[in-house]
């Protein structure tokens, strides 16, 4: 309840003319919330995942699910992401750096500046294992960086907001961790 409180008196506070959109996804029984200006553009085939974006395209968040080999756990995916982001980056060149970067037990953080492109990212993983295969639910977006002050709020709101119901039938799913490697 106090959690349900306080997400609602926040977004009261940060977006006062717009209200609250959820994104479900019922395949992989997650969800998670959003503020209600940010338009759908593009879903993932196979209900994989979602893109959306402000009417601008200034700010872009994105939801999706990835299968994994069993054996990749979160720290797998990190530091494989830790590669690519710089290397990406070269490639297109662009100046990216990461300011902030985190990984325990199931999940990871990667946030950082483009400079190239003026832009903010941020960037969450969970790694869930299931039966035969793990999965990756991701969620992330970019803003331009005079828009700081305002944007940075939502990483509490995705944060607070994303909801892994797991697997309802079999009620299987644990934390994919290094150890089980």
């Amino acid at each position: 309840m106090k959690k349900l409180l306080a997400v609602l008196m926040f977004w009261t506070m940060f977006i006062t003319a717009n209200t609250i959109e959820t994104y479900t996804n019922s395949k992989f029984n997650f969800s998670i919330d959003y503020p209600s200006d940010i338009l759908v553009n593009t879903t993932y085939e196979s209900d994989d995942g979602i893109n959306l974006s402000n009417k601008e395209k200034s700010l872009k968040f994105f939801v999706v699910v990835v299968h994994m080999a069993s054996s990749m756990t979160a720290n797998d995916v990190y530091h494989d992401e830790l590669a690519l982001v710089p290397n990406r980056a070269s490639r297109i060149d662009e100046d990216v750096e990461i300011s902030y970067k985190a990984q325990k037990e199931n999940w990871y953080v990667l946030s950082g500046y483009n400079h190239t492109k003026k832009t903010i990212f941020y960037t969450k993983g969970f790694v869930y294992k299931k039966e035969k295969e793990n999965l990756l639910i991701e969620y992330g977006f970019s803003y331009p960086i005079k828009e700081k002050k305002k944007y940075d709020k939502l990483i509490k709101i995705f944060n607070k907001s994303f909801d892994y119901r797991g697997d309802v039938e079999k009620n299987k799913i644990k934390l994919a961790t290094e150890e089980e490697r």
